[in-house]
């Protein structure tokens, strides 16, 4: 069962479906997803979505790498940590916070640093693999504890209730606190012409000048932003085939699914290798163009 909702940003109704689509990466189910824009004030959600107390059953095991161990995960993840803390390399040291830290790999990488960083983990399920401090269960379990800076790495699209979220980041921060955003761009390349929104788990989308009214308007200021960051996927590699997909007479959700799926074929063949260079390509052509599919945006308490 689905269920349709209203704008998640402002309440506002008749939301206008800019696409619709099915579930791409996993196929869990066969139900259509559709993210809309609000008429009021822009936001992008989807609607119909899961529901809330249903969602968990969209995250399956190799989601949260379980099966890897500390070592695996932290040398798998060990380019993407470095890339996120240089985010985070001039600021002072202090108390920080990963939240949807999943396994702890992050927290654990900033304590090498000297920093006192803790996690929180929505999902009590996702196990502790660092032995680092987690907080497990609501976000509003934790609305007392105070912060220095506060980070979301690819998981702020996957919040429910952004406003409740937002609202505490304001009363854990401190005046001129950081906040760290990571989200996928909406207006890229990526995000308009392959629509690549990981939906059911996404139930929001951003783009660089919504995002920064949006988080304005809840009091922070944006001090920094990158929309050509690949601390995660951003690229267009994969477009030839998805192409070469549509014209054979596949559906969008075939050819998504053979490019976006966690089963698709990874075996190297000539078809792929063309793709791959033509994809090196044409992600520095977007880019110079400001289509990337990624952004990271640092915002500041006012």
């Amino acid at each position: 069962m689905l269920e349709t909702v209203d704008c998640v940003f402002c309440g506002a109704g008749d939301g206008r479906v800019v696409y619709s689509r099915r579930d791409s990466r996993y196929r869990l189910d066969d139900q259509v997803y559709s993210m809309c824009r609000c008429p009021q004030c822009g936001g992008l959600y989807l609607s119909p979505r899961v529901p809330a107390s249903d969602i968990w059953k969209y995250y399956p095991t190799d989601y949260y790498a379980n099966t890897m161990t500390p070592g695996q995960i932290m040398r798998a993840e060990l380019a993407k940590n470095v890339a996120k803390y240089a985010y985070l390399s001039e600021m002072r040291t202090g108390r920080l916070l990963d939240v949807g830290c999943r396994h702890g790999a992050f927290v654990k990488f900033m304590q090498l640093f000297d920093w006192q960083a803790e996690g929180y983990e929505r999902n009590t399920d996702v196990p502790n693999r660092f032995d680092c401090p987690i907080t497990y269960g609501p976000f509003a379990d934790i609305a007392d504890q105070r912060y220095d800076v506060i980070t979301l790495w690819a998981v702020f699209e996957h919040v429910y209730d952004p406003n409740a979220y937002v609202e505490q980041f304001r009363q854990m921060l401190p005046a001129g606190g950081k906040l760290v955003l990571q989200v996928p761009k909406f207006n890229s390349f990526t995000g308009r012409f392959l629509r690549i929104e990981d939906v059911p788990r996404h139930v929001t989308a951003f783009t660089p000048a919504w995002l920064t009214a949006y988080l304005g308007r809840h009091g922070f200021r944006r001090v920094a932003i990158n929309t050509r960051c690949d601390v995660f996927w951003g690229s267009s590699e994969g477009t030839l085939g998805y192409l070469y997909d549509r014209l054979r007479g596949k559906s969008a959700d075939e050819a998504l699914y053979a490019l976006c799926g966690h089963d698709r074929d990874r075996s190297p063949s000539a078809r792929r290798k063309l793709d791959s260079v033509f994809g090196w390509y044409f992600d520095r052509i977007l880019k110079r163009l400001d289509a990337w599919g990624q952004m990271t945006l640092t915002f500041e308490k006012e």
